[in-house]
């Protein structure tokens, strides 16, 4: 088996890393959500602008947060190598303030602002995620009128930085790949590595 070498760096994914530009093949993370309340203490602390207009223009404040983001995006475009992938898993969010209830679509503002960075954007994957809360119900329960559907998806957002596009291509293993590159999960319980493994004879 190859040997590899791993060094972690516990930073803020805001600033410039300690990497030389286009050196890093994936960044998967993911980041906080804007307008979730559990994270609005950290995105208060990046700006006071962000808690002051929280209270008096929350759609500024959300783009605010955005704009605490799209750093680690440009950052992410920095490092990675031509072809090199951004990964990101992020989820919607709804949200009553003093001016109403209304959902933020967390996933397509960093499609927006990923793609303004130069990022090329790949299909993505739904992921169907139960909420954790017991309670859940929609808004104003049996009246129609002022329900709404429940957010039981999250987003994995799938972005390739392409400089140049004459990289190597290899189509020798789609069959294996079809299945592994499907929008859903069909391998309930297997390994990706045993499917490479079987398919290879490693």
């Amino acid at each position: 088996m190859k040997r590899t070498i791993h060094r972690i760096h516990f930073r803020d994914s805001r600033e410039t890393f300690p990497l030389d530009s286009e050196s890093v093949d994936l960044v998967l993370t993911s980041p906080p959500y804007p307008m979730i309340e559990m994270w609005d203490e950290l995105f208060f602390g990046f700006s006071r602008e962000i808690q002051k207009n929280f209270l008096i223009d929350p759609n500024l404040s959300y783009e605010q947060m955005h704009f605490e983001l799209d750093k680690v995006w440009r950052e992410s475009f920095r490092v990675l190598k031509n072809g090199g992938f951004l990964v990101i898993n992020i989820g919607d969010a709804t949200r009553n303030t003093a001016f109403g209830f209304r959902i933020y679509m967390n996933h397509a503002r960093i499609l927006q602002g990923c793609n303004s960075i130069g990022f090329q954007s790949l299909p993505g994957i739904l992921w169907k995620k139960q909420t954790n809360s017991p309670t859940k119900f929609m808004g104003s329960g049996t009246l129609p009128a002022g329900a709404y559907v429940t957010l039981e998806h999250e987003h994995i957002l799938i972005f390739r930085k392409i400089i140049d596009e004459n990289f190597p291509q290899n189509r020798n293993d789609y069959p294996v790949w079809k299945v592994l590159f499907s929008g859903k999960n069909v391998t309930f319980g297997l390994r990706t590595y045993g499917i490479l493994r079987e398919k290879n004879k490693v």
